[in-house]
Formats: C-alpha cells, sequence, structure tokens
C-alpha cells in the first residue's frame, strides 16, 4: 500500500500520478457520457419525436445531437485540464486550443440552428408561395449566413491566438484583388446568376430551351444552372452564358400549338371540302382543352390528295399530348361520320 501511495506520489513534468489519474478519469468519463447523451438522441429522443405530430423536433434532433456530443466532451476535457499544474507557455497554448475547439463546436451548433430554422419555417412558406424564386434563393442565403458566421468566429480566433487582425484583412484585401481578376470568368458567372435571380427568365421546374437543348430546370446556383433533359442528362449551364444568350422558356407559353396537316381524297368536290373545314373547326371548338378559335384552311392540290393545314391552341400544356391525342380523333370521327375520304397515302409537307 506505502508502495503505491509512493508511486501515485511520484512528480512527473510538475505533476503527480494520481493527477494524471484523475485527468485521464475525468477524460474518459466526459467521453462516456458524451456518447451516452448521443446515443439518446439517437434511439430515444428520436423514438419520442416520431410519435408527435410536428416535425420540427425530427428536424432539431437530427441537427443539434452531434454539436452538443462535442460540447460536453470539450466541457469535460476543460475541467480534467483544471487538475494538472502547466507552465505558463503550455497553458496558454492548451487554453487556445480549447476556446478553439469550443467556439468551433458552438459555431458549428449555431449554423444547425439555423438549418433548422430553414427547413422548419423558411421552406415550407416557400413552398406556400406561387412564385419559385424563395425556393431558390433560400439555399443561396442559407450558404452565405453560414459562410459569415464561419468567417466571424475565424477573426475571432486569429484575434485570440495574438493576430493582427487588421493587417491580415488588408493583406488579404490587396490579395483579393489578384484573385478577382484571376477569377473574372466566375464573378461574370455570379453577376449572371443574380441576373437570373432578380429578371425572373426561368425559375425551377420550368422546361427551357438552350441551344437546342430541351429539358426542365433543376436547380439555379450562383455559379451555374443545372437542367435535366428528357433523355435524363445532366446538363450543367454557365450563369454569365444562359443570361447573355437566346434562351427559350416553354413553360411560359399560355399555349401550345399543335399543327397536323389532314390530306382527302382528290376527287372531293368544293362544296365538300367547304363542308370538311366546318367539320373540323367545330370538332375542335367542341374538345375539353383546346382553345377557341381553330383554324383549317385549304393548304395545297398534290396528284393523289388536297391538303388542309390544321392549327389548333392547348391551353393545358402538362397534358398536351393527350390532348393533341383527344383533338386527333375527334376529327376524324367528325369527317367519318360526314363521308369524307380521306387520301392515302397522307401528304406531308
Amino acid at each position: 500500500m506505502t508502495s503505491l501511495s509512493n508511486f501515485m506520489s511520484q512528480v512527473y513534468f510538475g505533476n503527480t500520478v494520481d493527477r494524471y489519474l484523475y485527468f485521464f478519469l475525468i477524460v474518459i468519463g466526459a467521453a462516456v457520457l458524451a456518447r451516452m447523451i448521443y446515443y439518446l438522441f439517437k434511439n430515444g429522443a428520436r423514438k419520442m419525436a416520431k410519435k408527435t405530430k410536428t416535425s420540427l423536433d425530427d428536424v432539431i434532433i437530427d441537427f443539434v445531437e452531434e454539436p452538443i456530443t462535442l460540447l460536453f466532451l470539450v466541457g469535460g476535457v476543460y475541467l480534467a485540464l483544471k487538475i494538472l499544474v502547466m507552465t505558463p507557455p503550455v497553458n496558454k497554448f492548451v487554453g487556445q486550443v480549447i476556446i478553439i475547439v469550443f467556439l468551433v463546436a458552438v459555431t458549428w451548433l449555431v449554423t444547425r440552428m439555423f438549418d433548422v430554422l430553414v427547413e422548419a419555417f423558411l421552406r415550407p412558406l416557400a413552398s406556400k408561395t406561387e412564385t419559385k424564386l424563395d425556393d431558390q434563393i433560400i439555399p443561396i442565403i442559407s450558404a452565405m449566413v453560414k459562410v459569415s458566421i464561419w468567417v466571424m468566429v475565424i477573426i475571432v480566433l486569429l484575434s485570440e491566438m495574438g493576430y493582427d487582425v487588421l493587417s491580415l484583412i488588408t493583406g488579404l484585401g490587396v490579395g483579393g484583388a489578384a484573385i478577382a481578376i484571376a477569377a473574372k470568368e466566375s464573378l461574370g458567372q455570379m453577376f449572371g446568376g443574380f441576373n437570373i435571380f432578380m429578371n425572373k427568365p426561368y425559375q425551377m421546374d420550368d422546361t427551357i430551351v438552350y441551344k437546342g437543348i430541351e429539358g426542365k430546370v433543376e436547380e439555379v446556383g450562383l455559379r451555374m444552372t443545372t437542367m435535366r433533359t428528357f433523355e435524363d442528362t445532366r446538363v450543367m449551364i454557365p450563369n454569365s452564358e444562359i443570361s447573355n444568350s437566346l434562351m427559350e422558356n416553354l413553360s411560359a407559353r399560355r399555349a401550345r400549338r399543335a399543327l397536323l396537316y389532314l390530306a382527302v381524297a382528290p376527287e372531293t368536290n368544293a362544296e365538300t371540302l367547304q363542308h370538311c373545314s366546318d367539320l373540323v373547326t367545330k370538332a375542335l371548338d367542341k374538345t375539353p382543352g383546346v382553345r377557341k378559335g381553330s383554324s383549317c384552311d385549304l393548304y395545297d392540290f398534290v396528284s393523289y390528295s388536297i391538303t388542309f393545314r390544321v392549327v389548333y391552341w392547348i391551353e393545358d400544356i402538362p397534358q398536351y399530348f393527350s390532348l393533341r391525342h383527344s383533338a386527333n380523333t375527334a376529327i376524324k370521327k367528325a369527317l367519318e361520320e360526314a363521308g369524307v375520304r380521306l387520301a392515302s397515302p397522307i401528304a406531308r409537307v
């Protein structure tokens, strides 16, 4: 017993063995406690949150469980270090490390809480609005806010470590000008992104045509617009290019035109031809989803047919193909009932 007491009383680097033992016991205890808290969040708290009607508690638990666990671990290490006797330089260095880790953990927690605000409140509000501009801007603003928070924390940390922050910022300003010149293309893309956000030539989920490529807009970022083509390929377009080029927004159409060349038998007389035109326009006017005022005009004569050019507009654009099928079927039925014979083969102009 005496030998154990003598061993525990031995001094190494200014601290007895028992002090080191207490230090490691507290650190291990803090690590176990942090792990238990993480386990409680991961299992118990999540199961309880799933039983509630609101999804807010699920989001909070999902985002804050890891930063809070880190804070408990940092707090345990800080308490353990109080037991040890350290020289002033070592004490200062360890204190700075603890402050850095603590600020990182707190900042992590703050940014995660901001994510909770975005996911639980801002996104649901944005989804209820008619415009999709807020859906596009929220991820960008969220990223900018979190970057700003981290930049401020880094400035505080540098100041805590004894660096002249003002001189450093001045140096970064000179370096930033050089970087801005080198990153001229990227800046142009970002300004193109702001131009798209302000003028709104298209939004997410709009169908656009750019340089012959047709697809649906998946994401509008600060630098790039992401488009998913109808062949299911992903196209990345720099905002600086698309904002300064000819681009068609197909989703902005109030109606979509359908064009049909209708060929009837060449022996059809003039009276029947006039009646044929009336039959087609009346059939289209009675078809749901087709705009009133369709046209059916005599277009061309060839040796094996007389061709009509039929133009009509479909207002329910998402149902364009099914409504066009219904309209063309109505035309065929009206001609059959009137005894008008279609030519074979049908002329395509």
